[in-house]
C-alpha cells in the first residue's frame, strides 16, 4: 500500500508512466510503420486491420491498436495518456507493502511491473475486447473505456477530472501543431457522429473495467478515497459525455433511427448497480457481469459468421485478394451477417458506394458511400496487398439534366483503369424542335440522343447534329440549339 502522504509521482519508476508511455508508442508505431501512416499520415491503411471476424485472425489481433485517422489516433493517445497516467499513478509500480524486505520476485520489481507487466495487460485487454466487439471495430477506444472504468471505481474524482483533461488536453495539442487555422465556410458530407463509433465495444470496456476496479479495490491493495455514490456518479458522467446513451439502429441507406431516451435511462440504471456493486452487493455485482455475458455472446455468431459476398463480375477491379466494386441499393452484407427481423428493427438494410469485399478475410465494407462520392467526386482507398500500399482510386463523372435526374458513371482511375457502373438514362425536360435530349451514360464515357439518332457527348467546344438540335459542349455546359431556341440541358456537377 502506498505510504501516507506519499505523491502519485514516487510510486512510478523513474516517476514516469513507463507503461502509457510504451502502449503510446504501439499505437504510433502500428499506425506509421504497419498502417504506413509514415507515408501518407491522413490517409492509413485501415480495411486490412479491422476486426472482421475470427477467420481474419491478424485484423483482430491488430485491430485494437490501429486506427483510421490522424484525429482517430490522436484522440485515443490522448484518452491514453490522461487516463493511463491516473490509473498507472494510483495503481503504481511498487508492489504493496514495500518497505525492508527487497522485491522476492519478478512480479513484485518495480521495472518489471512498469515495463514488462502493464503493457501487457492494456495489450491483452486490448485484444480480448476486440475479440468480443459487434461489428468490425478498429482502434483503442474500448481500451481507453476499460481505463476510465477501473480508475472511476478506485479515484471518482480523478476519472471525472480526466473527462475535462482529454478536452484540455486536445485543445493544446491542436495549438501548438497548428496555431493559426484559416477556416472557410463550405458544405460538407457529415455521417452521424454516433454511428462511427463502436458503442457495444465501448459499454463493454466501461463495464469489465469497472468489475476490473471493484476486484482491485475487494483486495483492499488500494484504499479507496471516495463513497459508492461518488463511482456510480462517475459512471454517468462518463456515460453522458462518451456517448454511451447513444443507441442506435440501421434504417438503410445511411439512415440512422437514435433512441436518445432509452439510451439516457441505461446509463442512469448502469450507474445504479455500479453503486450496488461497489457497496457489495451480489445481485448488482450478477447483474453488471450477466450485461457483460449478453453483450460479448451478441458479437460472438456476428465474429463466426461471414458476410454473403455476391460473385465478382467483370465491372469488379481485383487488387490482389480485394474486390472494389460499386453498387446501388444492395443488400449490406456487413450489417446483415446475423439477419434480425422484429418489427421495425430489421438488419436487411440496402446500401450503395463503393464496396470492397475480400472472401478470404470475411471483408465486406462500403468503403465510400454514394452520397459521399456524389458529394467529392473522387475518392481514395489504400489497400495493402503483400504487405505494399496500393491506392485504388473511384472516380464519378455526373452531369445534371435539367428537369429530371442526373445521368453519372463511376469508374477506377488506378491502379487501373476499369468503368464500374452506369446510372440509367436521362432525358432533359425541355422539347427544342419537337425534340427531347437523353443523356446516356456508357462504359466509355457518355452519349446524346435525340430525334432518332445517338451520337457520343462532343468534347469541349464542339458540337454534334442531332436532327434540328445543335449540341455545343462549353466547359461545364451543354447547349442545346434550336431555330430560336437555345437552352443549357446538362451541366456539369461540381
Amino acid at each position: 500500500m502506498p505510504l501516507r502522504g506519499e505523491s502519485p509521482r514516487r510510486r512510478l519508476c523513474a516517476r514516469v508512466p513507463i507503461s502509457t508511455v510504451l502502449v503510446a508508442a504501439l499505437l504510433l508505431g502500428v499506425y506509421l510503420l504497419i498502417q504506413d501512416g509514415l507515408t501518407a499520415w491522413t490517409a492509413p491503411i485501415s480495411i486490412p486491420y479491422r476486426a472482421w471476424g475470427y477467420q481474419h485472425v491478424g485484423g483482430m489481433l491488430i485491430a485494437p491498436f490501429a486506427h483510421v485517422s490522424p484525429g482517430h489516433l490522436i484522440g485515443n493517445l490522448v484518452g491514453l495518456v490522461v487516463f493511463g497516467t491516473m490509473l498507472e499513478a494510483t495503481v503504481g509500480h511498487y508492489p504493496p507493502h514495500r518497505g525492508a524486505v527487497g522485491f522476492q520476485t519478478l512480479r513484485q520489481n518495480p521495472w518489471v511491473r512498469a515495463v514488462l507487466i502493464g503493457p501487457a495487460v492494456i495489450g491483452l485487454v486490448g485484444i480480448g475486447l476486440s475479440l468480443i466487439a459487434l461489428g468490425p471495430v478498429i482502434g483503442f477506444s474500448s481500451v481507453v473505456f476499460w481505463l476510465m472504468g477501473v480508475l472511476v471505481v478506485l479515484r471518482p474524482v480523478i476519472a471525472v477530472i480526466g473527462l475535462l483533461a482529454t478536452d484540455a488536453v486536445r485543445v493544446t495539442y491542436l495549438a501548438v501543431v497548428a496555431p493559426v487555422v484559416g477556416v472557410t465556410a463550405e458544405v460538407q458530407f457529415v455521417t452521424p457522429w454516433f454511428a462511427e463509433i463502436a458503442l457495444q465495444a465501448h459499454a463493454v470496456g466501461l463495464l469489465i473495467g469497472v468489475l476490473t476496479g471493484i476486484a482491485i479495490r475487494n483486495r483492499g491493495s488500494i484504499t479507496a478515497d471516495a463513497p459508492a455514490s461518488y463511482v456510480g456518479a462517475g459512471v454517468m458522467l462518463i456515460g453522458i459525455d462518451r456517448g454511451l446513451w447513444a443507441i442506435f439502429f440501421y434504417d438503410g441507406g445511411g439512415t440512422y433511427i437514435l433512441y436518445r431516451a432509452i439510451g439516457v435511462a441505461m446509463v442512469a440504471m448502469v450507474a445504479l448497480l455500479v453503486v450496488g456493486a461497489v457497496r457489495g452487493d451480489r445481485r448488482a455485482r450478477a447483474l453488471i457481469v450477466t450485461t457483460v455475458i449478453i453483450l460479448a455472446a451478441v458479437a460472438v455468431p456476428y465474429n463466426v459468421v461471414a458476410p454473403a459476398t455476391a460473385e465478382e463480375t467483370d465491372r469488379s477491379l481485383t487488387v490482389g485478394s480485394y474486390s472494389v466494386s460499386y453498387a446501388e441499393s444492395v443488400p449490406d452484407a456487413s450489417v446483415d451477417r446475423i439477419p434480425v427481423r422484429m418489427g421495425p428493427l430489421s438488419t436487411a438494410v440496402t446500401t450503395s458506394g463503393v464496396i470492397v469485399t475480400d472472401r478470404a478475410d470475411g471483408v465486406w465494407i462500403t468503403a465510400v458511400s454514394a452520397d459521399e462520392l456524389a458529394f467529392e467526386q473522387a475518392a481514395q482507398i489504400p489497400l495493402a496487398v503483400d504487405g505494399q500500399r496500393v491506392q485504388v482510386e473511384v472516380v464519378i463523372d455526373r452531369w445534371q439534366v435539367l428537369g429530371n435526374d442526373s445521368a453519372y458513371r463511376v469508374r477506377a482511375t488506378t491502379p487501373s483503369r476499369l468503368p464500374l457502373f452506369e446510372s440509367p438514362m436521362s432525358t432533359a425536360a425541355p422539347r427544342l424542335a419537337d425534340q427531347q435530349i437523353t443523356l446516356v451514360p456508357t462504359p466509355d464515357g457518355f452519349d446524346v440522343r435525340s430525334g432518332g439518332q445517338t451520337r457520343p457527348l462532343p468534347a469541349v467546344n464542339e458540337t454534334v447534329q442531332l436532327g434540328a438540335v445543335v449540341l455545343r459542349t462549353q466547359e461545364e455546359h451543354v447547349v442545346a440549339e434550336a431555330p430560336g431556341v437555345e437552352v443549357v440541358v446538362f451541366t456539369r456537377a461540381s
